[in-house]
């Protein structure tokens, strides 16, 4: 936070952008304590939440955000296409719009003049997949009963419980920081993915990788040229993590 300020003296930015948790690492970034520097300064803020929206607790109060987006398709378990946008109180009193307006967005009240409309619905397109909307609401209700403190306590287990496993079969466990999400990233002893990901094909495990093209600063300095990515949510159980757990350790011998 206080090179985030100098940087703020430094350049005078109108807007801030950060992502709560990075797709290529379990890191939690401290988006509530961004929030309260941007309110200092006076500075527009947009919180990228589209890994942490349905693993855990998002409060848009509490992060004190202007915008903050996330898409139906990750731990929502939402259809792909979906998402959401979060628009405050305070940008839509300030008659911020984007730059590209159409009819869901605006009132054309004169010939070379328009209203904006009101609420947060400004930003968004005429066109619309309403299939997808309402797949997004069946998600948002699922995850609302299930209960988001419940999915983010059992997540939590999982992923220490993964982790820890994985460190010690002799995996690099590539995520760093206090404050860790349910996505586990790592490789190889010898910084190896291949091997990995076949194992994990040939048992029939989901995962994804991510490559240092896609996270170029980060995997540099983590010395390393990628990382699989594992990603267990509520729907697991311990008794499956400790599953691939075992078949991950049995591929190293």
């Amino acid at each position: 936070m206080e090179d985030l300020e100098n940087l703020i003296r430094e350049h005078h930015p109108k807007l801030i952008a950060v992502t709560h948790i990075p797709t290529n690492s379990g890191l939690i970034q401290d988006i509530e304590a961004v929030g309260k520097i941007c309110l200092q300064y006076d500075i527009l803020y947009l919180a990228d939440c589209c890994q942490s929206v349905g693993q855990m607790v998002v409060d848009v109060e509490k992060i004190g955000c202007d915008f903050l987006t996330a898409t139906g398709r990750k731990f929502m378990r939402g259809p792909r296409g979906s998402g959401f946008l979060y628009v405050s109180d305070r940008v839509l009193e300030k008659d911020y719009a984007p730059i590209l307006l159409d009819m869901r967005g605006a009132h054309w009240s004169e010939y070379d003049n328009y209203e904006l409309f009101k609420t947060a619905k400004r930003f968004e397109h005429w066109e619309v997949s309403y299939a997808a909307v309402l797949g997004m609401m069946k998600a948002v209700k699922y995850a609302n009963n299930v209960g988001l403190n419940n999915i983010e306590n059992y997540n939590r287990k999982l992923a220490e419980t993964l982790g820890i496993n994985l460190k010690n079969s002799g995996f690099k466990v590539l995520d760093i920081g206090n404050n860790l999400s349910s996505i586990v990233t790592f490789c190889g002893p010898d910084n190896d993915l291949e091997n990995i990901q076949k194992v994990l094909r040939e048992n029939n495990v989901f995962f994804s990788v991510s490559y240092k093209n896609s996270a170029l600063i980060d995997f540099t300095d983590k010395k390393v040229d990628g990382a699989v990515r594992l990603s267990p949510h509520y729907f697991n159980t311990l008794e499956e993590v400790e599953k691939v757990s075992d078949i991950l350790h049995k591929s190293l011998k």
